[in-house]
């Protein structure tokens, strides 16, 4: 699942170079199926996309990540190939623009590079740009009470003075991090946003502790100063 490394910067970079592929001219607007007289449209497609309303929506700030991007991006594909039979003119096209987003989606996605030693484990750090920290800052705000755990533990490995016996809250400035403490923070949600694909490639409901979890986590108090604030977890402070 590559889509789970691109920033929301990629995601419009990448979708711009797909409205001007050649092919992609079907897929620009919204399927006028009333006008063309597809009385059956509605009852194939539930859920009716295309790029003008993936631009729309990138632009509103209605992707939490690249993952839901992504999501809507296969979507406007998976709609056509259900609609269209195979075969059909619009099939062979829908496939062909496919085959170019996945093509593009890989030249998109930045290679993480991890030099891991034998010896020491080590990572190589990433360089982050002041859009990367925001949106890595949103998605830790976003965790579930697991997720944060691993925050919580790589806080106590980088910046210890935080999390003290009596800590109660942390208060975290983005800004201030290290550049590997970042890249583990960046590695972890990546593996979280892996794991949630799967689970939706699997068919797996959702888990209902992390659903009650994430309703209940604080949002992102001040995205401009990319300062998150979280409760600590129960289980890392007995």
């Amino acid at each position: 699942h590559v889509a789970n490394m691109l920033s929301l910067n990629d995601c419009g970079k990448l979708l711009t170079v797909m409205k001007k592929f050649s092919l992609s001219s079907i897929f620009l607007e919204p399927v006028p199926w009333k006008e063309w007289g597809l009385l059956d449209y509605p009852s194939i497609v539930k859920k009716p996309m295309d790029f003008g309303t993936i631009t729309k929506k990138l632009a509103a700030g209605k992707y939490p990540s690249s993952v839901e991007f992504c999501d809507d991006m296969n979507l406007v594909f998976s709609n056509a190939k259900a609609f269209n039979p195979a075969g059909s003119h619009v099939h062979i096209i829908t496939c062909k623009v496919e085959k170019e987003y996945k093509k593009q989606l890989s030249k998109h996605t930045p290679s993480v590079k991890k030099s891991r030693s034998r010896k020491s484990g080590t990572i190589e750090p990433l360089v982050f740009t002041d859009a990367d920290k925001r949106e890595l800052g949103k998605a830790i705000a976003n965790l579930d009470s697991k997720g944060l755990e691993r925050v919580i533990l790589l806080i106590q490995k980088y910046n210890p003075s935080l999390v003290q016996d009596s800590t109660t809250e942390i208060e975290l400035d983005i800004n201030t991090l290290s550049p590997l403490f970042l890249t583990e923070l960046q590695l972890h949600i990546k593996s979280l946003a892996k794991k949630r694909a799967r689970e939706r490639d699997d068919g797996l409901p959702p888990n209902e502790e992390n659903l009650q979890a994430m309703k209940q986590t604080k949002k992102l108090g001040d995205a401009e100063n990319k300062i998150f604030k979280r409760k600590m977890p129960t289980l890392l402070y007995n």
